[in-house]
C-alpha cells in the first residue's frame, strides 16, 4: 500500500474487511487495552444517553452501548467501513459517513463522544475539538485514545517533532500497515481545548500491560508510551 496523505482513503475496497479480520483475530488472543481504558473512564450511567462513536470503523463497540441502554451513533470518514458496519448490524440506522470536524448533528446533541484512534486522522485538530464541543451537551464528556505524540515522533524520518509527517504503523502482529499523520501534544491541548473543556484525565500508557512501546530500528533501546488517553468535560 502506498503512503496516503488522506489517511481515511486507505480504508477503501477490501481493506476495511481485512482491517476488521486482523483486529478481531489479534484481540481474540490479546486484550483490547485501549478499549478497557476508555471503559474505565465511563464512570456514569449510560441508560438513556446519546453516545457518538467518532471514527467508529466497522462498529466494533456498538452492541456494548446498546446493551447499556444508550442511543448509539457512529460516524467514520471511510465509506467502506460504514458499509461494513451496516452489513454487520442490519437495521441500525445511526451510522454515517461523516468527518469528525463536520458531523452535521445539532448543538448539544450528545451526552458522550468517544473516539478510539479516530481523531488522529484529522490534519488539523482545532476544528475537530470545536465541533465536538458544539455537539456535546453541557456537562457532557469527551473521551479519546490516540497514538502518543512521542511514539509517533520516534517513527518520523525527518527528526522534527513539530513538523507533520505521515508515517506507517504496523498493526496486529505486523499483519497490516496503516498510515497516519503525526500530531504534537500542544495540538491535543490547544488554547480552545483548555478554555472550553475541563481536563479530567490524562494518561500515557501501552497496549502491553506493564510495558512500554519499544521503537524498532533504533541503535539505542528507546521506550515511549504507545497511546495517550484524555477525558474532558464540557
Amino acid at each position: 500500500m502506498n503512503k496516503l496523505k488522506c489517511s481515511y482513503e486507505q480504508y477503501k475496497g477490501n481493506f476495511a474487511k481485512q482491517y476488521m479480520d486482523a483486529q478481531e483475530k489479534f484481540h481474540a488472543k490479546s486484550s483490547d487495552v485501549t478499549w478497557e481504558r476508555i471503559l474505565q473512564e465511563i464512570d456514569f450511567p449510560l441508560a438513556g444517553k446519546k453516545v457518538l462513536d467518532a471514527g467508529c470503523g466497522y462498529g466494533r463497540y456498538l452492541k456494548y452501548f446498546q446493551e447499556k441502554g444508550a442511543s448509539y451513533y457512529g460516524i467514520d470518514g471511510s465509506n467502506p467501513m460504514i458499509r461494513l458496519a451496516k452489513r454487520l448490524n442490519p437495521g441500525i440506522e445511526n451510522l454515517f459517513v461523516r468527518d469528525i470536524e463536520n458531523t452535521g448533528f445539532q448543538d448539544g446533541f450528545f451526552d458522550l463522544v468517544f473516539s478510539r484512534f479516530g481523531i488522529q486522522h484529522a490534519e488539523d485538530m482545532n476544528p475537530l475539538f470545536q465541533e465536538i464541543h458544539r455537539i456535546l451537551s453541557p456537562g457532557g464528556y469527551f473521551i479519546f485514545v490516540g497514538n502518543h505524540p512521542m511514539m509517533m515522533f520516534e517513527y518520523k524520518k525527518g527528526g522534527n517533532y513539530f513538523e507533520r509527517e505521515v508515517i506507517g504503523l504496523d498493526l496486529f502482529d505486523r499483519t497490516l500497515t496503516v498510515y497516519e499523520p503525526t500530531h504534537t501534544l500542544e495540538e491535543h491541548l490547544n488554547d480552545f481545548v483548555l478554555k472550553n473543556f475541563q481536563l479530567m484525565t490524562l494518561s500515557e500508557d501501552s497496549c502491553s500491560p506493564g510495558e512500554v512501546y519499544p521503537i524498532k530500528n533504533r541503535t539505542a533501546k528507546l521506550y515511549v508510551p504507545e497511546f495517550i488517553l484524555m477525558k474532558f468535560k464540557k
